[in-house]
């Protein structure tokens, strides 16, 4: 479909936005694959940390995060990591707890929806606090962010594996 504003051999797809209800039309070429215009629409639905009504700003989600990180200990229990998916609305799921056996690399394990934007989680303070190659990778196997929570602060992962610093230290979960 193509007509005056839109380029020939483009489809028009209409995208409805969470945070505005507004529907926009975003133009692809017609052969782009579909993974691509998944991976695509959602970063067209992540807005900047610092974008007023970003997911990451929004009450539930630092509220969430929160409680996460109390349930991990802080960060102070190497073996223990906790964490939740996050819908495209920005609404928090079930927060879990995953407490590894001592002395091995702790890990967790959050079920990721198909229509989840991505998932949080907890990283000890022995893990260190940027997201781990594991995370990296995660987030371009399903094509979701993955943000980590730890005493650094709160970091992003891209469904296409790039990561961004979204705020410093552990106090911007009490803002």
């Amino acid at each position: 479909m193509a007509n005056e504003n839109y380029p020939l051999n483009h489809v028009v797809v209409p995208v409805l936005r969470p945070d505005t209800g507004k529907v926009d039309s975003i133009a692809v070429p017609e052969n782009t694959p579909i993974t691509d215009l998944h991976s695509a629409l959602s970063d067209y639905y992540h807005e900047q940390p610092t974008s007023q009504g970003a997911v990451e700003n929004s009450p539930a989600f630092k509220q969430a995060a929160q409680q996460a990180w109390k349930n991990a200990g802080e960060g102070g229990s190497p073996w223990v990591e906790s964490g939740f998916g996050v819908s495209r609305t920005g609404v928090p799921g079930k927060i879990n707890v995953q407490v590894s056996p001592p002395h091995t690399t702790p890990k967790d394990s959050i079920t990721v929806n198909s229509n989840d934007l991505g998932v949080v989680h907890t990283h000890p303070d022995v893990s260190g606090g940027q997201p781990s190659p594991q995370d990296i990778a995660a987030a371009k196997q399903v094509h979701k962010f993955v943000w980590v929570a730890s005493k650094d602060g709160l970091w992003s992962v891209s469904p296409h594996g790039e990561v961004t610093r979204v705020f410093n230290k552990s106090d911007w979960m009490k803002h």
